[in-house]
């Protein structure tokens, strides 16, 4: 379960990202859940200044099985562009065994980064090879604005846990464009002008 909330600190000492912080903890109990809350803000040098809110509910309905509901906004405030995004997600988390556990999810965003609606859910297996390092596989699917129609992708997401944090990044989308132009050369047909990946479903990541 998250600490409690902590004071903002400054992520970078240097000029360059003067006001830049990150904070975020329990807020509260209630339903037999915990209420957590996090905000950032954090600056690219020579793109913009990005801001984070979040606001979560996260239930444990026995030591296998937990429910996680989130809702969350990024503003980004550059140069040339100024926009929002929010989004409402959920998932539902079964640790069948120490390094085994099932993963369903689902969510929606809204804003100026999407000009429509996206909506996305799917479902997943995690395994771990060892304590700190694993693997996630499983698929996901969203609704594709620029096609109007429901597309599929493949979970393939290595992680490896920290003391404090769990790093993890999904190469699925990227694993399936290397395999379609594989088989498109094999066919002699042309390539695509280039990948297109699915952006991140808002929320928690187990």
């Amino acid at each position: 379960m998250p600490q409690g909330p902590y004071i903002p600190y400054q992520l970078n000492p240097s000029p360059l990202f003067r006001g830049d912080y990150a904070t975020g903890g329990v807020l509260g109990y209630m339903g037999g859940g915990a209420w957590v809350g996090s905000g950032s803000q954090f600056s690219v040098p020579g793109i913009g200044r990005f801001n984070t809110a979040s606001l979560g509910w996260q239930k444990q309905f026995s030591d296998r099985l937990q429910l996680q509901l989130m809702a969350d906004a990024l503003k980004m405030n550059t140069a040339h562009f100024t926009g929002q995004s929010f989004g409402l997600s959920g998932q539902l988390i079964y640790q069948a065994a120490d390094r085994l556990y099932f993963r369903t999810f689902g969510g929606v965003g809204l804003g100026d980064f999407r000009m429509r609606p996206t909506y996305g859910f799917g479902g997943a297996v995690g395994l771990g090879v060892t304590e700190r390092f694993g693997i996630e596989l499983g698929a996901q699917s969203y609704y594709n604005t620029l096609t109007s129609r429901w597309e599929v992708l493949p979970v393939v997401a290595p992680y490896y846990k920290f003391d404090k944090m769990k790093l993890q990044i999904d190469v699925g989308p990227i694993l399936l464009e290397v395999i379609r132009g594989a088989i498109q050369k094999s066919r002699g047909e042309s390539s695509r002008p280039g990948p297109t990946i699915m952006p991140d479903v808002p929320g928690f990541r187990h």
